[in-house]
């Protein structure tokens, strides 16, 4: 799994066979200090993390991929400690470097946050 971020910024830990990325967020979670509550920037990052990662194609030479728009970013409840989030990303539109995804995060099955991204290659 390869990302430019390191700890305490890498949100995303695996990618499964099953075409997601997951994240388990637990109470010594860096990014939960506080309010105990994962605040939406960092899940709108956590999104790009697991988009740029599951954007990836085999074989292929490694690219850094950006993050370079959101949209309509939402979380329907928030997302605490013992939660294990699970991320889809779609691709809706390819162009030149610049790929439009739409994104979701599932706990426990359930569909708990979606959003657009806009990611281009470095």
């Amino acid at each position: 799994m390869s990302l430019p971020h390191r700890f305490p910024f890498r949100l995303i830990e695996a990618i499964r066979d099953d075409g997601r990325a997951y994240c388990a967020l637990t109470l010594s979670s860096y990014w939960l200090r506080g309010s105990g509550v994962l605040p939406l920037g960092l899940l709108a990052e956590a999104m790009a993390q697991a988009s740029a990662l599951l954007l990836r194609e085999p074989g292929a030479p490694a690219r850094d991929l950006l993050l370079a728009g959101l949209e309509g970013i939402e979380c329907d409840r928030p997302l605490r400690a013992g939660d294990r989030l699970e991320f889809e990303a779609i691709v809706e539109t390819k162009l030149g470097a610049a790929v439009r995804v739409a994104a979701k995060v599932y706990v426990d099955g359930v569909e708990t946050a979606r959003g657009r991204l806009l990611l281009t290659a470095a």
